[in-house]
């Protein structure tokens, strides 16, 4: 962590040079090196290396990738090719969060074993045969996609607000994540403590459900049958639902709590309170004895949204030098742990 702050602090003295300057850093074991923008930053990214993106809005317009085999041409694309780590300042600070818009932002194959986090995407995010990648923190606006042979990836602690589209031989854990899109199809993963706001169209396949909450009418109770196949449902909350089994799907429901009024479950659902109340029969029902839904587990979700690497809380800089001649910065650094 001391080593980490220290890099950080770094890239703020870096943009001292120009109150509107962003910097790209990457630390490559003990040299850091940085660049004016986050394609020449990616496309010199080695192996292990770990990529800081400061502040600010970065579209990916007039970026392309010519593919894997450097034969193809991708426009508006940025494409992560070598096993990385990503840190951005948070998706939720305003105008203190790392924004990437436009265009595609890929994983490729090569990518395998990456992570990134504390980033908002207002690109469409693709997982291009990329496997055993870490997506923390981290708010998807448009579609998030995994391809073919995608495998083992683990997203935690994110929010979609467009759709997740996965393919048939890929698969993944999602973890303590909200899901606003009503159109959502999952292979092979495992969807524990999440919170679907629409339960209409979602399909699952060949995947496991635990401790989820699904919202399907506000209202009242409704009827909904799982329209996905080879499934199995533990410990899931089903508000304003009426869950209806279809034999030939072969999915298999157990410990599920069905028929829960939508009134009777959140504390304050209108400013983004999803903490369930203390009346909710989701409470401590889940199959560890702790809640259902994101606030679940021994880690719950955390509302901050905070990237769990250090971030500035406070940076002011001055816009000349005192009277003996050295530039005042005041800085704050925090983090948020798990």
């Amino acid at each position: 962590m001391k080593k980490l702050i220290i890099w950080v602090f770094l890239l703020a003295c870096l943009t001292v040079t120009s109150v509107n300057a962003q910097v790209f850093l990457i630390e490559r074991g003990a040299s850091s090196f940085t660049y004016p923008n986050i394609k020449a930053a990616v496309d010199a990214l080695q192996d292990g290396d770990k990529l800081y993106l400061p502040p600010g809005i970065f579209s990916l317009i007039g970026y392309n990738w010519t593919g894997v085999t450097g034969t193809q041409n991708y426009s508006s694309t940025i494409a992560i090719t070598k096993r990385v780590a990503i840190y951005g300042a948070g998706y939720n600070q305003g105008a203190n969060s790392t924004i990437i818009k436009d265009g595609n932002f890929i994983f490729s194959v090569n990518a395998s074993g990456s992570s990134i986090t504390g980033v908002r995407f207002d690109s469409y995010v693709n997982l291009e045969k990329a496997s055993n990648v870490m997506i923390a923190r981290c708010k998807l606006s448009n579609t998030f996609s995994m391809t073919d042979v995608s495998s083992n990836n683990y997203i935690n602690e994110c929010e979609f607000h467009g759709s997740v589209q996965m393919y048939q031989e890929s698969g993944a854990v999602f973890t303590k994540s909200i899901l606003y899109y009503p159109n959502n199809t999952f292979y092979n993963s495992t969807l524990s403590n999440n919170l679907f706001m629409y339960t209409t169209n979602n399909g699952f396949y060949n995947s496991s459900m635990i401790n989820n909450i699904f919202v399907n009418n506000r209202t009242t109770n409704s009827a909904y049958t799982v329209s996905g196949t080879n499934n199995s449902f533990n410990y899931n909350l089903w508000v304003g639902t009426i869950l209806q089994y279809n034999a030939t799907y072969n999915n298999t429901f157990a410990n599920e709590i069905t028929e829960v009024a939508f009134e009777d479950t959140f504390q304050d659902f209108n400013v983004g309170n999803y903490h369930l109340k203390a009346t909710s029969v989701g409470k401590n029902a889940a199959n560890d004895g702790r809640d259902v839904g994101i606030f679940g587990t021994a880690f719950p979700f955390k509302e901050s949204r905070l990237p769990s690497t250090p971030y500035f809380s406070i940076k002011a800089i001055s816009a000349e030098t005192d009277a003996s001649g050295n530039l005042p910065v005041n800085l704050k650094i925090e983090a948020q742990e798990r």
